[in-house]
């Protein structure tokens, strides 16, 4: 479908992917187990059964990047608070702003 990717990022499991979605010049993301809840924008916030750890921080650092240059929406599957919001960046800590 135009405007919707499935890209394989690897790490909680060896197939594990996540869903982009780009239209009139905006994009969501839904990274799922990449980045359950807002908890995890932390590098060392890797959840312990990811089968491949080292991928898991390898794209999440590349993913939260990119998110924050392209103001990426990205949903939080597990958050009990954030359902969706945009990552951020000052002072060299990260944090979400919620979506309205």
């Amino acid at each position: 479908m135009p405007g919707v990717k499935v890209r394989r990022t690897g790490g909680h499991t060896m197939h594990h992917q996540m869903v982009v979605i780009e239209s009139g010049g905006k994009s969501a993301a839904f990274p799922a187990d990449l980045l359950p809840t807002t908890s995890h924008l932390a590098d060392a916030w890797i959840m312990g059964f990811d089968l491949h750890p080292v991928d898991t921080l390898t794209v999440k650092q590349r993913f939260i990047a990119d998110a924050i240059e392209h103001d990426t929406l990205v949903f939080f599957e597990h958050d009990r608070a954030v359902a969706a919001g945009y990552i951020r960046e000052q002072d060299g800590t990260r944090y979400v702003e919620p979506a309205a």
